[in-house]
């Protein structure tokens, strides 16, 4: 068998526009020795767009490459070690790589997730075609054929429409899957025109009918010349599903729009106007939603890019469960980092352990070249001003004319920082492209107090709604407790930042009825670091 050849680009490829060292928000150089993994597939065209992480700290990535003609994509599942370096025990030297056969075409692979056996559930694009692939990988990286056809489901659109594109998938606890997305529909005399697209899947692949009847929900403007844009959302703990948007007919009467759907499909009236709420950042721009993320209280963060003059950038803004604005956070519920030129966008967010919120996306270079970006906001919406510089951290990727976008980012149960993205040229993907950043500094002027003893935490899987947590400390320090899912996300704050006394400790935490089966991560952290533990909740 010939081995796959792959190239990984080193630190000289990277120039990161803040200083070096191990401040909050710069390069940890222990993974793949430059804080970068820089990759082509076979030198081949190649982007990551979505990543996750595994419980044994092992990194997926999924995204396409292309044949050996340079053109149609092929999706690309990845698979990297802690340190950055590919897990040559996954697929194939690290890499699976979806051939098109007389069952399925060319794909582009948009979204994972890590079902609770440990094997990978993958959405993908189908190229020039009306239908979604679903096709599932064993842990180590080979296709589970028990799944669908030979491993691959194949799902076809009947009404209207062509080039459907699934942006995110959610795994509810039943396995059913709601992907959110987007199709073209044409409008006569207008042309081609973006709709919405809301879609839920039986585990199986086909149309789960009791939402909506027919399986999925369109997103049409009222006015049919609009266009929508949509890549994020979100399946709250009682089936309501969130689906952030933008819509316009041009970049000077856009809005933000998220919906609230019921389990069934139908709108959720208790939600804003009759299921939506519209929010507009400005007047002077094209505005939208790419990502929504969740509190533990139903609070939740719509975040992409709206106006801030000159130009559009980073924005985020927060919601009460009821749609409208908490005040509370940022200046008036909204949050916005303007980079030095004058356009950025948020594609990706999570909480830290901390309640702090990461946020990676892109910036402009003098209107024209993108930059691999990210900002750190604190709990309370304020730009972090110890992250990067004062708040930012911009990476641009040295291929000659290039630019470069963060599309996916979460938080290790170490608290570092990984986002991933693809570097292009011409609006070609080059490489897809992994950083891990430092969360916090690594220099501490203060005695620090330190956790003596290994975490132990039961019953572990989780029975009933009861955890005990023993550790010990060899001296009085602050501690906090949080409970993480495998993106990083926090899901619950047991403690934050309560006082401990020297010695020996075993705490009883409840776990909410609702908490969604799957593994977690329990932290322990303390200004000195963290200990972290696995935790299982089985499915009933």
């Amino acid at each position: 068998m010939i081995k796959n050849v792959y190239i990984l680009l080193f630190s000289l490829l990277a120039i990161p526009l803040f200083s070096f060292g191990q401040n909050p928000g710069s390069l940890d150089l222990s993974f793949n020795q430059t804080g970068i993994v820089n990759f082509t597939y076979q030198g081949r065209e190649t982007s990551f767009l979505k990543i996750k992480l595994q419980p044994d700290g092992k990194i997926l990535a999924v995204g396409y490459t292309t044949d050996s003609t340079g053109y149609p994509p092929l999706a690309l599942i990845a698979r990297f070690n802690a340190d950055g370096t590919p897990d040559t025990d996954f697929a194939d030297d690290g890499f699976f790589i979806l051939e098109p056969n007389s069952q399925w075409g060319y794909s582009i692979g948009t979204d994972i997730f890590l079902m609770d056996n440990g094997s990978i559930q993958v959405v993908a694009d189908e190229a020039w075609s009306n239908y979604f692939l679903f096709f599932r990988l064993k842990i180590n990286g080979d296709l589970d054929l028990t799944y669908g056809q030979n491993g691959m489901v194949r799902t076809g659109f009947q009404f209207d429409t062509y080039s459907p594109v699934p942006r995110k998938m959610i795994v509810q606890p039943d396995g059913k899957m709601v992907v959110v997305g987007s199709y073209i529909d044409y409008i006569s005399g207008q042309g081609d025109v973006s709709r919405g697209l809301v879609v839920r899947f039986n585990p199986d692949g086909t149309f789960d009918q009791t939402f909506g009847g027919t399986g999925y929900m369109k997103i049409i403007p009222s006015a049919e010349n609009k266009t929508v844009h949509i890549n994020g959302g979100a399946v709250l703990p009682d089936g309501k599903i969130l689906v952030g948007c933008g819509i316009g007919s041009t970049q000077y009467d856009a809005v933000w729009q998220v919906n609230r759907y019921l389990p069934n499909g139908e709108l959720d009236a208790s939600f804003g106007t009759g299921g939506v709420v519209n929010y507009q950042v400005g007047t002077q721009f094209w505005e939208a939603i790419n990502d929504i993320l969740v509190y533990p209280d139903g609070k939740f963060i719509a975040a992409g890019y709206g106006q801030k003059l000159p130009g559009f950038h980073f924005t985020m803004v927060r919601f009460l469960p009821n749609g409208s604005v908490d005040n509370s956070f940022g200046l008036g519920g909204k949050s916005q980092v303007t980079f030095d030129c004058c356009y950025s966008d948020i594609f990706d967010l999570t909480f830290q352990n901390d309640g702090k919120i990461v946020a990676c996306g892109y910036s402009s270079e003098d209107n024209d070249l993108l930059n691999f970006s990210l900002a750190r906001f604190k709990a309370n919406g304020l730009v972090d001003q110890e992250f990067g510089d004062e708040g930012k951290v911009v990476l641009t990727f040295n291929h000659q004319g290039s630019s470069q976008r963060a599309l996916s980012v979460l938080i290790q149960p170490d608290g570092k920082i990984l986002a991933a993205g693809y570097t292009d040229t011409l609006g070609y993907a080059v490489s897809g492209v992994i950083v891990r950043l430092h969360a916090s500094s690594m220099v501490n002027t203060y005695m620090p107090e330190k956790i003596d003893v290994e975490l132990q935490a039961g019953p572990n899987p989780i029975s009933g709604n009861q955890l005990w947590l023993s550790y010990s400390l060899d001296q009085s320090a602050e501690v906090s407790m949080t409970l993480t899912d495998l993106s990083g996300r926090r899901v619950i704050h047991f403690i934050q930042g309560e006082t401990r006394s020297e010695g020996s400790h075993r705490e009883l935490f409840v776990i909410p009825e609702n908490l969604i089966p799957g593994y977690y991560q329990l932290t322990l952290s303390t200004k000195a670091g963290s200990q972290s533990v696995g935790i299982v909740k089985p499915a009933e």
